[in-house]
């Protein structure tokens, strides 16, 4: 069998096979990331939708046959559909390939505003020609630009997956954000090849705790500009970011970490009290700079639409943006078409329906899930490639983990989700919350009049 022709600009790690999809084991889809509808003047039109399962691994499922996926996934769908704000899309290409993110290289001392990064994670793909095969994913490297990631989830928020719930005040829907990335030139774009839908997505054992990656983006997001600013002083660029104050993705984390070189937090202000540091480096040094001052201001902590809104304003003054790649990548994007919703409607119902009968419980053997690693450094293969970009005497590359985001955001907010956990999961299970309550026996004239089917609601 021939291997498939991967994008130009992504580097497999080696010709071995991932963790997870060695064996070969599909399993069910545990959440949809992402739906749109695929096609052009060579192919049908089709809706697609993206999930994860248990290992991590993404699918593109066609939704011809949406009835045979599991509920918990036919739920996520309908209230994406339902919620009513994201704009249904087409991408007009002959194939495209998924990106799971996992970890984004900056390097040092790199000329220029619209610097070269890296991407690691894994590649699946392409679809639709694999839309039945389950390819096993490729481990690597893909190479983009600054501009390429702005461009990506700004263009993307707008049909960001959204699911039942809202953020910790109440007020911002839960999202799933992507980036429509080039992964190959311009003119393999213009025919429909060499794209890329890039997710970043935490690590597969600890989406049990919530698959929206919010977290994520702001903090890539920050990542980028703020190295995209320091850049736009060295190079004497006029452009409004300079003078911008960049929020933070996390402000507790900000001050955990001032608190540690001496600092005392008062309001929005940091006061030194110990000297503990002839100064700054790291995440510290790109807020504040590398020197200790005596009084510090403290920036405001951002949400994603904060710095998604900084990006847009980044973007649009940017000197020669957007390049012909980007140009290329926005003109696969269009608005979902009549009659594309008609057949896709008709295709649904001649589909056979298939009712399924209860039948008595067996014992199912767990999904075999990845083994926990330790996620203070990137993997193995990916320091490979960070070694390799690596100039000797420049300064270390700025990375941005998913793993380490996940840890850092769990241990700064935990009550919070959990008693909204429990309290959805008592609407669901009556009769059991009223049972572990006071060992209460339901009415019997409830069990009576209940027909039987809904017991398999419940």
């Amino acid at each position: 069998m021939t291997p498939p022709l991967l994008p130009r600009y992504f580097i497999g790690r080696s010709n071995t096979l991932p963790d997870g999809g060695s064996s070969g084991e599909i399993l069910p889809p545990d959440h949809v990331i992402d739906s749109f509808f695929i096609g052009n003047r060579h192919l049908v039109e089709r809706e697609l939708a993206i999930a994860v399962d248990g290992l991590g691994n993404l699918q593109a499922i066609l939704l011809d046959e949406a009835d045979k996926l599991p509920a918990a996934v036919k739920t996520e769908l309908a209230y994406h559909e339902m919620s009513g704000s994201s704009q249904r899309r087409r991408i007009e290409a002959a194939e495209f390939f998924l990106f799971r993110l996992e970890l984004l290289e900056q390097p040092a001392r790199v000329p220029g505003w619209n610097d070269p990064v890296y991407l690691y994670g894994t590649l699946y793909g392409p679809w639709p020609a694999s839309v039945q095969s389950h390819p096993v994913g490729i481990e690597g490297q893909l190479t983009i630009t600054r501009g390429d990631l702005l461009e990506g989830l700004v263009r993307g928020a707008c049909h960001a997956f959204r699911y039942s719930g809202s953020d910790a005040d109440g007020t911002l829907p839960v999202r799933c954000f992507h980036l429509l990335l080039p992964g190959d030139r311009d003119e393999e774009i213009r025919c429909g090849s060499g794209i890329v839908l890039a997710y970043p997505l935490f690590p597969p054992e600890l989406i049990l705790t919530g698959i929206s990656n919010e977290i994520v983006v702001s903090q890539l997001l920050y990542d980028i500009l703020s190295t995209l600013k320091e850049d736009l002083e060295c190079e004497r660029v006029a452009h409004p970011l300079r003078s911008m104050v960049l929020p933070v993705p996390n402000r507790m984390n900000l001050e955990q970490q001032l608190t540690s070189k001496g600092y005392e937090i008062k309001g929005d202000t940091a006061v030194k009290k110990v000297d503990a540091g002839a100064g700054f480096q790291g995440f510290l040094a790109a807020v504040f700079g590398s020197l200790m001052s005596e009084r510090l201001d403290l920036p405001p902590e951002g949400e994603v639409d904060d710095f998604l809104n900084l990006a847009t304003i980044t973007l649009n003054a940017l000197p020669d943006w957007p390049t012909s790649r980007i140009l290329a990548l926005r003109n696969c994007v269009k608005q979902v078409t009549a009659e594309a919703h008609r057949a896709a409607a008709t295709r649904r119902t001649l589909s056979t329906q298939q009712i399924k009968t209860p039948q008595p419980g067996k014992a199912q053997q767990p999904a075999q899930l990845r083994q926990i690693r330790q996620v203070s450094e990137p993997q193995d293969w990916m320091q490979d490639f960070i070694a390799a970009h690596h100039q000797p005497g420049a300064p270390p590359p700025r990375l941005t983990s998913t793993a380490v985001l996940k840890r850092e955001s769990r241990s700064t907010s935990t009550d919070k989700s959990e008693v909204r956990n429990t309290g959805w999961m008592k609407d669901f299970a009556p009769q059991a919350q009223q049972a572990a309550d006071k060992h209460e026996k339901p009415d019997k004239s409830e069990i009576e009049t209940e027909p039987e089917w809904i017991d398999d609601f419940k």
